[in-house]
């Protein structure tokens, strides 16, 4: 399509991870007007293609530790093998970069008690669902379909959100080589991968 074409042949590649089971899990229960998970992953893929890079698909139950960026926008199961890949890529020079709705489910389709699979972000989820009316990243940048109010722990922030009553919430954390986002829009995705390789441009 024109997206991919778009893509210089020299482009850098990052994984995007992508699963249907994902897919049949999230859009059976969307929650949120337009939060479907093509959705959300859709504005992962267009943030990577306006940064310059070629897009691989690649399942999360894959290796894709050899890939120095690596975007889960909605990888909604959160079985061991994933979070166990997911810490693999991280301890090997790979930033992954999860998005909201993601590492919340089973296989079964049973909420997983412990956050994220136990795949520690340093961050808990305070609130989700359809944005409060009016809310938007700092700089005006919109939203999307769906946000998360993020409150970090041993995370730092690196995002947040202004307007109602969110003014000042943290939307995206980083932790070492992981990066958790709670909003959903591709300008969100873009802003977070500005500050992500940028500071990994400045420290390695």
């Amino acid at each position: 399509g024109e997206l991919a074409d778009a893509t210089p042949t020299d482009a850098p590649r990052a994984a995007l991870l992508w699963d249907i089971e994902d897919l049949w899990s999230i859009d059976s229960e969307v929650h949120a007007p337009g939060a479907t998970h093509s959705a959300l992953t859709l504005a992962a893929y267009e943030a990577l293609v306006r940064a310059g890079y070629a897009v691989d698909v690649v399942d999360p139950a894959e290796d894709f530790s050899s890939y120095r960026l690596a975007l889960a926008p909605a990888i909604h199961i959160g079985s061991s093998t994933r979070v166990r890949n997911i810490e693999n890529a991280a301890t090997s020079g790979t930033v992954v970069v999860i998005g909201p709705r993601s590492l919340v489910r089973t296989e079964d389709g049973v909420w997983i008690e412990q956050p994220f699979g136990g795949l520690n972000l340093g961050v808990r989820v305070a609130d989700f669902g359809t944005p409060p009316d009016g809310l938007q990243i700092e700089g005006g940048i919109p939203i999307g379909p769906w946000a998360e109010r993020l409150v970090p722990s041993e995370a730092m922030p690196i995002l947040r959100y202004e307007e109602t009553e969110w003014d000042g919430a943290v939307a995206a954390v980083r932790l070492g080589d992981l990066v958790y986002l709670g909003a959903s829009s591709t300008e969100a995705w873009s802003t977070v991968l500005d500050r992500v390789l940028e500071s990994s441009v400045t420290s390695g």
